[in-house]
């Protein structure tokens, strides 16, 4: 809750566990299975999160680091039925009503703006972990030093 600024638990919208309950040289076996079958059929194999071998263990050994990042709050916003604007699927931490201002203005509003910077720095945040909009790495992600200096990223609106 400290790095999404969330006022409790229930903002997150999601089950995350800490420990999966998974041998994680099982799934990989049974994954290897899977994509050969597809290769063999000729059938185009895609899996999310993309948990790719170089990672299995830890994504799958409890308390393990992983690295990655997520774009969705990047690319997309999540409008709710009321007009309410939240930050991702998951962590439900409103950002703008749509009610009230337009989306340009809760795009590049100082809450969403916010919360994208505290993403790009810390990386992904813990419940973030086993998200299907996650993109893991061996890597490390890159630092926030590296990043060109801009305070949102420009909206397009597009109109009918």
């Amino acid at each position: 809750m400290r790095l999404t600024g969330a006022s409790g638990p229930e903002a997150i919208s999601t089950f995350v566990t800490s420990d999966p309950g998974l041998d994680a040289a099982r799934v990989q076996a049974q994954v290897e299975r899977l994509v050969a079958k597809c290769r063999e059929r000729n059938i185009r194999f895609d899996m999310r999160p993309k948990v790719k071998p170089a990672i299995i263990q830890n994504y799958y050994t409890p308390g393990t680091p992983l690295d990655g990042r997520c774009l969705y709050p990047f690319l997309y916003a999540r409008v709710s039925y009321s007009g309410k604007v939240y930050f991702c699927p998951f962590i439900r931490v409103e950002v703008g009503d749509l009610t009230q201002q337009s989306l340009e203005e809760i795009w590049n509003g100082e809450k969403y703006v916010e919360m994208r910077r505290r993403l790009l720095e810390h990386g992904i945040f813990p419940v973030c972990r086993r998200c299907c909009k996650v993109e893991l790495s061996p890597r490390p992600a890159v630092a926030t030093a590296d990043l060109p200096k801009r305070r949102a990223i420009p909206l397009t609106p597009v109109h009918s």
